[in-house]
């Protein structure tokens, strides 16, 4: 369990393709070592993985991710390279203020950023909902894209959203320096999603498209997501 906010930006050092279609990543950090120890979890870029090797390396560390097939899908760390920074955040301890929203390890789509608009010190950002998630989606709720906690600020059409990042949130996390086209891994996440009213739909699975812009995994938090129709009834 996590809470979306970004405590460090990494780098991806190295991706090497394992056997059965996995992933190994390689990414500098400075999260504090005692914390990445094996078998310990690291949200990267919202997704949940399991550190398989650490390497201290002055005062950053190396650590190890092995992707699955399924990661590689679902997310856009498979079209990640070398040189790549990632948004990375240690899970939740019992009993730590909650700054940011519930935020689970499992990404629920692919997304992709439409529109970059400055305005005033922030940005305005437009982001396309795989089809069939945004009913989970809410003006006012959270959501939670390339693992940063945000608040959708408003429903756009049919699959659209628009986001307000803060100076502080543009400086702390890759979207400082997202792109309109670029690929990007973007993640709704929530405790909605653990109710019957919020699994993911079947239309949010399948790899990004380069066509339409940066690619984002998405997973939506809301209350209202939370109850099925009986439990509303």
């Amino acid at each position: 369990m996590f809470t979306g906010l970004v405590e460090d930006l990494g780098t991806i050092v190295s991706i090497s393709a394992a056997t059965g279609g996995g992933a190994r990543l390689s990414v500098r950090t400075r999260l504090p070592a005692p914390d990445l120890f094996h078998g310990a979890s690291v949200a990267v870029d919202g997704a949940c993985l399991t550190v398989v090797a650490r390497e201290s390396q002055g005062e950053s560390q190396l650590i190890s991710f092995d992707a699955s097939p399924e990661t590689l899908t679902r997310t856009t760390l498979g079209l990640r390279k070398a040189g790549d920074r990632v948004n990375l955040e240690r899970p939740l301890a019992l009993g730590e203020r909650l700054g940011g929203h519930l935020v689970l390890g499992h990404v629920d789509g692919i997304g992709h950023l439409v529109s970059r608009i400055p305005q005033g010190e922030g940005i305005r950002f437009r982001v396309s909902l795989p089809e069939g998630l945004s009913p989970l989606v809410v003006e006012k709720g959270s959501i939670t894209l390339d693992g940063v906690s945000l608040t959708v600020n408003d429903l756009l059409g049919e699959d659209d959203i628009a986001l307000f990042l803060i100076p502080e949130s543009l400086r702390a996390t890759t979207w400082g320096q997202k792109q309109p086209g670029e690929v990007s891994t973007a993640r709704p996440t929530s405790s909605a999603s653990t109710s019957r009213g919020c699994s993911p739909p079947a239309t949010s699975r399948g790899p990004p498209s380069r066509a339409a812009g940066g690619a984002a995994s998405i997973f939506p938090c809301s209350s209202a997501a939370a109850f099925s129709e009986s439990e509303l009834a």
